[in-house]
């Protein structure tokens, strides 16, 4: 026995189970969403002779800068981009004093990023092919009790159509980039005044973002596991926007 339902009640159903439906896959897109990954430069050099150690359970003052003169004090941009250093730097044993004079360590910093480059980037696509529908008839041995074959029977099966995957094809996109980068470099502070280079650390990356502002965090946390240390060369580092680094510079001290 069927039970229909009231139009009514059906047509709610029907708008129940499509915004079940719509939920279902605004779900599934979300679950999808992959986290980028980015490529960054790093080059570390250091002169171990120089670079100063803290008795246990103490820090190291620094006091930081900008490379390039300020006129008028201070800027936000670069209060905000000294803010995440300052962070960088407590991990490596530095804490920050804005008093110059009580500093065993000057850090200058500068962040640029370069202009507008265009270039052919390489890429991978799928390649998909169209199957057709179509119907084909298959033999079905009919067996008795004991298991012998005593006749057949036919049947058609219909296979519906379907997309196949076929390999890949590389097609070139020309696109617009822009290289970000973050100087850090240290000095020995004697009475005050700046002396030799400690260490010196770039970090970089090349993508399609010209946003450096909120790219500063990125370069930042890219840079904490080099601070003081000496990189054979330039070396390429592979990190998530959801690292663990990054989430510690811009949450703060």
């Amino acid at each position: 026995m069927r039970f229909l339902l009231p139009k009514s009640t059906a047509h709610l159903r029907r708008l129940g189970l499509r915004a079940f439906s719509v939920a279902g896959v605004a779900l599934l897109l979300s679950a999808c969403a992959v986290t980028p990954t980015r490529t960054f430069k790093v080059d570390a050099l250091t002169d171990r002779g120089l670079v100063p150690t803290a008795p246990p359970g103490e820090s190291i003052a620094f006091y930081i800068e900008p490379a390039y003169d300020l006129a008028e004090g201070e800027t936000l941009r670069f209060r905000e981009a000294a803010g995440y250093v300052e962070t960088a730097l407590a991990g490596a044993g530095y804490y920050r004093t804005h008093d110059r004079s009580r500093a065993r360590v000057l850090v200058r910093m500068d962040a640029v990023i370069s202009d507008p480059v265009s270039e052919s980037r390489v890429y991978s696509e799928p390649i998909y092919v169209r199957r057709w529908g179509y119907s084909r008839t298959v033999r079905i041995p009919v067996r008795n009790e004991e298991g012998k074959v005593v006749s057949y029977r036919y049947s058609t099966i219909y296979e519906p159509p379907r997309t196949e995957f076929a390999g890949w094809t590389d097609r070139t996109r020309r696109t617009t980039v822009y290289e970000k980068t973050l100087d850090l470099t240290a000095y020995e502070m004697r009475n005050g005044e700046r002396g030799p280079e400690q260490w010196t650390l770039r970090v970089s990356a090349v993508d399609e973002s010209s946003d450096l502002r909120g790219y500063l965090p990125l370069l930042v946390a890219a840079a904490m596991p080099y601070v003081g240390e000496q990189t054979p060369g330039e070396v390429r580092v592979q990190m998530r926007d959801d690292h663990e680094n990054v989430k510690l510079v811009r949450r703060g001290i």
